[in-house]
């Protein structure tokens, strides 16, 4: 008997956990479900079916979803870089893109101290405006050149991306925005490019030089080792560049987040000095 009631109770935890995963499979099904039922819907409609950030928000509640993790995904896909160029991305398969949180300010205030940093520290001028930030150019002013050098030192992100660098806000709430600083990683790419281009012609002139002394395989074989060996050199150095606007990226987001707290701090004790003004001597006596 105890043997039959261990095979039953063996059976029951099987049988719960195949549908635990069949509850989960169902949950896959929903999702694809839901995405066809939108798509249906816009084309009857014959528009795109948009859904507000407060739906997003009762929907997570619905399904037992923290919404702050629905914000969290919110940000990371509304600030993924532009889409680049498949050859681009076999170059430099990851974005360059670093993101941090500055929580306590308004989003005024994240701009404010956004285009102090750029301007001030980075060397950079502001450019094309995007929806939800800006693109940044070297700023080539003999006085704002001093005066990043003064400020930022060395390791200001215009050194390595030059003027490929912008800046994007996602305010989850009231006081929290996450900033994410990107890079095209155009340098790196056009470096990338150029060498492989050279080692193509390379190539062919080693070719060339085959087919005029008679020797046609060694002159096929040095042209496929001179491109061989150009595209590897390009890819391995334009990696390594790209490594390097990662870190500039991620050094002045550190600098950044730092500035806004600071400016943060001043602003509290500005606020608290309008709000509890110290009583002089005088008043204190009487």
């Amino acid at each position: 008997m105890q043997s039959d009631d261990l095979q039953r109770a063996v059976e029951q935890v099987n049988e719960s956990g195949e549908r635990l995963i069949a509850d989960r499979l169902d949950a896959i099904e929903a999702e694809r479900v839901m995405q066809r039922a939108l798509e249906l819907e816009a084309e009857s409609l014959d528009e795109p079916h948009l859904i507000s950030t407060d739906q997003l928000d009762r929907i997570a509640k619905e399904i037992g979803v923290d919404p702050s993790f629905v914000q969290q995904a919110l940000g990371e896909v509304r600030l993924q870089p532009a889409d680049r160029s498949k050859l681009a991305q076999w170059i430099i398969p990851e974005p360059l893109m670093e993101t941090a949180t500055i929580n306590g300010l308004s989003r005024d205030d994240v701009d404010a101290a956004i285009d102090r940093w750029m301007t001030q520290y980075e060397g950079l001028t502001k450019g094309a405006i995007l929806a939800d930030g800006a693109m940044w150019d070297i700023d080539r002013r003999w006085f704002a050149k001093l005066r990043s050098s003064t400020l930022g030192g060395a390791n200001r992100v215009s050194r390595v991306a030059g003027s490929d660098v912008a800046h994007r806000v996602h305010s989850a709430a009231e006081g929290e925005h996450v900033v994410a600083l990107t890079s095209q990683g155009r340098g790196p790419v056009m470096a990338a490019i150029g060498l492989t281009a050279l080692g193509a012609i390379a190539g062919v002139v080693a070719l060339i030089n085959g087919l005029a002394g008679g020797a046609t395989v060694t002159g096929l074989a040095a042209m496929a080792l001179w491109m061989a060996a150009s595209a590897g050199v390009a890819v391995v150095g334009a990696r390594w560049w790209a490594r390097g606007i990662r870190g500039a990226l991620r050094r002045s987001l550190v600098g950044l987040v730092g500035s806004a707290k600071k400016q943060r701090s001043s602003w509290l004790a500005t606020k608290a000095r309008l709000r509890w003004p110290k009583r002089s001597k005088k008043s204190g006596q009487s």
